[in-house]
């Protein structure tokens, strides 16, 4: 039998010399805020009907940073802010600035902990964030990286066009 928390299930009856059993992957659930935890396999060995002994041991189960246990980013939205009407919806180098709107799950019931937004070399942290005038031209890159609640992460890049600008002269 094995024993998950506050769950018991029973791994298999009539055992005479081994067995093999799979943690199930439904017991991530179980740990949100840990990367493993322990589950405790106890064997009662019996002589017909009669239970002669009983040996009971702890293992560690770990839970994997795999695709389904890591956050998940599930939109990360991106446009002009602060633009003058003749600028619109381009980023105009020095002037614009870039709104980013990122939503995103944690997963086998972990919680998102914290977004991190990286726009023009600076980092700025939530999940709708406004950046400073962006001074790079060209192609800028828009890094958005979460971390959940076992400490997994997941990030995604997203690149933007800032076209250059100049005073009048």
């Amino acid at each position: 039998s094995y024993k998950w928390g506050s769950t018991t299930g029973t791994i298999k009856n009539g055992v005479t010399d081994s067995c093999e059993w799979t943690v199930p992957t439904s017991f991530a659930s179980g740990v949100p805020n840990a990367t493993s935890g322990t589950v405790t396999i106890t064997v009662d060995t019996y002589n017909g009907s009669t239970k002669i002994g009983t040996k009971s041991v702890n293992l560690t189960a770990k839970v994997p940073n795999a695709d389904w246990t890591k956050p998940k980013i599930n939109s990360v939205t991106i446009t002009p802010s602060g633009n003058a009407d003749w600028v619109g919806s381009r980023y105009v180098q020095s002037k614009s600035k870039a709104r980013v709107v990122t939503s995103a799950a944690g997963q086998a019931s972990a919680t998102i902990k914290t977004c991190e937004v990286t726009i023009d070399g600076t980092k700025y942290t939530g999940t709708d964030i406004t950046s400073n005038a962006i001074n790079n031209l060209g192609t800028v890159a828009v890094t958005v990286k979460v971390t959940d609640s076992r400490g997994y992460t997941n990030s995604t890049t997203q690149n933007i066009s800032v076209e250059g600008y100049s005073k009048p002269y």
